[in-house]
């Protein structure tokens, strides 16, 4: 029994040390959703997915009941792949809400690889929560990264036309008047995310 309780321990004290020393940020983030999910039932009836806008965004601002906020600051598409990889939610989710894809772009990833790493979430996100509504808003064109906006646009486009032939997808373009955003030029202020939600908060109720 001794050598059971000290292996136990040197499992917990490996586990730390590798928590605080080899993981990223991001990954730091992901484990602790992946162990919350699993072990704790969550009775929200939406999910909402993403980098720091997500991250940021409080529920009180959203619409069509309670959310789940799974948002992973300053990660790209690839860190949502692998949060869903690690497990599924014990309560299907009536919409999610996925904003994501600045990152990757800014970060240098071409659109082409955005795209598909875009796909490979919606394509995920449908075989998980087969009945759940899609709600994709589209990259936001922040000041300070005015250099990826064309970058944004073909993005954006790409979205769009995928959302024609999905059903259960719907893509939210949004403008932002210069105000909508604090003084980094990338993130948005209360009043910017009243825009960021305008017209997720119509279509799902």
């Amino acid at each position: 029994m001794r050598w059971l309780t000290l292996a136990l321990v040197a499992l917990v004290l490996a586990g730390y040390m590798l928590w605080n020393h080899c993981l990223q940020p991001s990954d730091k983030v992901i484990v602790k959703y992946a162990f919350t999910d699993l072990f704790e039932q969550q009775p929200q009836k939406n999910l909402m997915m993403g980098s720091s806008s997500i991250y940021r965004l409080q529920e009180s601002q959203l619409a069509c009941g309670s959310w789940l906020n799974r948002g992973i600051p300053n990660s790209q598409i690839k860190d949502l792949m692998v949060y869903l990889k690690l497990g599924t939610l014990q309560n299907a989710p009536e919409n999610i809400l996925l904003y994501a894809g600045e990152n990757d772009l800014s970060q240098g990833r071409t659109v082409a690889q955005t795209y598909q790493s875009y796909l490979a979430v919606i394509e995920r996100l449908k075989l998980d929560y087969r009945t759940a509504t899609i709600h994709v808003i589209a990259v936001k064109l922040s000041p300070k990264r005015s250099a990826y906006w064309a970058k944004f646009q073909a993005l954006n486009r790409l979205l769009r036309e995928l959302s024609s032939t999905e059903p259960m997808l719907h893509v939210h373009e949004v403008s932002y008047p210069v105000s909508s955003y604090l003084s980094d030029g990338i993130h948005l202020s209360r009043a910017g995310y009243d825009v960021f939600l305008s017209k997720v908060n119509s279509a799902c109720l």
